[in-house]
């Protein structure tokens, strides 16, 4: 009989059912709308630069087996690859820690087709690198959130991802054969017990190098949850795109007959809201095309750099001279509402100014927000002038500062690398703007707005003088 071609939306639709119904102790969720649904890939590539156990004999290898016109007239690819089984984003089995477990190939598809759970303690790792999820850290999530379901997939953000694939920052060192000074945050054996004997869950993930912290000699947490035959997954990337509720995840490694573990691709889908609030994700890889967003006084480059996709913009003049550059969407209009955005500069003194602008009637009447990483962790007013809000072009940033000093730009708070990746959230409301950094619930700066609000204009990115790195820009306005 001729073969019937099925669309994605049913089989997925399918999973999902077959998913909420298998493994959830409590009545079925309602299903996910799939034409509803913005997709997150969770998963770093494959390369010469994915970060191995510092005690794995070998790294991924990729070798070019055909490559070209054949004897026959057509194209025609084909590679050879080889990887240990625990590395980059990938899998643990349950008989990775737990004898007569669960192999690879053993562990049903619908324990890791769930509902994502994901618990945030970015704020914590940023000042301890070596904190352990607490039980505390769990009943604070559930108070706010409710309880975790049974079958859930828990993802636990420490915001270790934005050091991949540093291996040094990611690992907290980088000597070759050595793990014996590793530092890196993850799971408390007292959380972890917890998730797994009464929050029964079907899965730990985690966006570091193991569901172990660094300085683990025993892998408590792997016995664990490896003993229940609930697998990890470790090197998990871009989590700080999914809520802390809502999501589902696929995490389907490679069907290894007898495998410990193996690379496996993670996705995440992420329902929209009820239809009442639009949820913006500009491509940033298109901002050096010309044809969705429009660049002004700068140059856009698109570059994936430590597993993100991101816009390098290099500025073509100074504000001093009254120029600055821009990159905006095109056919986006937006009043009020959340720009959310990493951005990456660098430590170098009055070389390094990159941020959001909005309300942008022209290349020189804007709102903006924009930050000076070399402030970050600078010594006295200098400290106070890591983040500024200016209205261009009445209220510059030295007229702000010689007529309203310390009104308009802050310290922020928790300071973040000066020459890493850092995430911003800016709330832009009628009368007034604030700003908050990585996972702070308090804002770093809070200002009243100095340009008339409430019009839909045009938003994007903005760099001075030097250049900056951008990537998970999301705009969410306000219903």
């Amino acid at each position: 009989m001729p073969q019937r071609k099925k669309s994605f939306g049913p089989v997925l639709f399918a999973l999902l059912i077959l998913s909420a119904t298998s493994v959830a102790a409590e009545p079925p969720r309602p299903p996910i709308d799939l034409q509803g649904v913005r997709v997150v890939d969770l998963t770093y590539p494959f390369d010469e630069k994915t970060i191995y156990w510092p005690t794995s004999p070998t790294s991924f290898q990729l070798e070019r087996l055909s490559y070209g016109k054949t004897e026959g007239g057509y194209f025609y690819s084909s590679n050879s690859f080889c990887t240990p089984e625990h590395g980059g984003t990938h899998l643990d089995a349950p008989i990775h820690f737990g004898e007569g477990k669960r192999t690879a190939d053993q562990i049903p598809p619908e324990q890791l087709i769930a509902a994502a759970v994901v618990l945030d303690v970015a704020a914590k790792a940023a000042a301890d690198p070596d904190y352990r999820l607490t039980l505390d850290d769990v009943r604070a999530w559930e108070a706010k959130h409710g309880t975790i379901p049974a079958g859930a997939i828990v993802l636990l953000r420490t915001g270790w991802g934005a050091r991949w694939p540093d291996r040094k920052r990611y690992l907290g060192d980088d000597k070759p054969g050595d793990a014996s000074n590793l530092h890196f945050p993850s799971y408390g054996a007292e959380a972890a017990r917890f998730l797994v004997a009464e929050r029964k869950v079907g899965a730990l993930g985690v966006d570091t190098a193991s569901i172990d912290h660094g300085p683990s000699k025993d892998f408590i947490v792997h016995q664990i949850a490896n003993g229940a035959n609930v697998p990890g997954l470790e090197n998990v990337a871009h989590l700080e795109e999914l809520p802390p509720t809502g999501a589902w995840v696929i995490a389907l490694p490679v069907k290894i007959a007898g495998g410990s573990g193996g690379p496996v691709r993670i996705v995440a889908l992420v329902p929209g809201s009820s239809g009442q609030e639009k949820v913006v994700t500009p491509d940033l890889g298109k901002v050096a095309d010309g044809t969705r967003w429009t660049v002004s006084n700068a140059t856009a480059e698109a570059v994936d750099l430590e597993g993100r996709h991101a816009v390098r913009l290099k500025a073509k003049g100074d504000s001093a001279d009254g120029i600055i550059g821009l990159a905006l969407i095109n056919g986006l209009e937006f009043s009020t509402g959340t720009i959310e955005i990493e951005l990456k500069g660098k430590n170098v003194r009055q070389e390094s100014f990159l941020g959001v602008a909005f309300n942008v009637a022209d290349a020189k009447t804007f709102e903006a927000v924009y930050f000076r990483p070399f402030n970050f962790n600078a010594e006295g007013a200098f400290k106070g002038r890591a983040v500024q809000y200016i209205a261009w072009p009445e209220n510059t940033w030295e007229k702000l500062r010689e007529g309203r000093p310390g009104i308009f730009e802050a310290p922020v708070h928790p300071a973040p690398d000066p020459d890493g990746w850092f995430r911003a959230r800016i709330e832009v409301g009628e009368k007034q703007v604030r700003v908050f950094v990585e996972e702070a619930t308090e804002p770093s700066l809070t200002v009243n707005r100095l340009a008339e609000g409430g019009k839909a204009r045009p938003a994007g990115l903005m760099v001075d003088v030097s250049d900056g790195l951008y990537a998970n820009f999301r705009i969410v306005p306000a219903r």
